[in-house]
C-alpha cells in the first residue's frame, strides 16, 4: 500500500476535507499515469522510426552491394568477350 503525500496531512490541517485530499491525491495520480504512458508512447514512436531509418538503409546498402556485384559481373563478362574475341582475331 502507498503512503500518503506529505502534502495531504498539510491541506486536512489547513482545513481541507480527507475526501477532497484523496481525490485530488487520485486525479494527480491520473494524470500522472497518463503523462507517463504518453511519454512511453513517444517514445515506442521514436525507436519504431529509428528501426525503420535503420531498416531502410540496410536495404539501401544492400541494393547498392549488388548493383556493385552485377556491375562486376557484367565487366568481367565484358572482358572475356573482348578476349574471346582478340583470340578470334588472332586466329584468322
Amino acid at each position: 500500500m502507498s503512503k500518503l503525500p506529505e502534502w495531504v496531512p498539510e491541506m486536512v490541517e489547513k482545513g481541507q476535507s480527507i475526501e477532497t485530499c484523496l481525490t485530488l491525491w487520485r486525479d494527480l495520480s491520473a494524470v500522472e499515469l497518463q503523462e507517463r504512458t504518453n511519454r512511453r508512447a513517444e517514445e515506442q514512436e521514436a525507436f519504431e522510426r529509428i528501426m525503420r531509418t535503420k531498416d531502410i538503409q540496410v536495404k539501401e546498402r544492400k541494393s547498392i552491394f549488388e548493383l556493385s556485384w552485377r556491375w562486376k559481373k557484367v565487366n568481367r563478362l565484358e572482358l572475356k568477350r573482348n578476349k574471346l574475341y582478340l583470340n578470334l582475331l588472332t586466329l584468322n
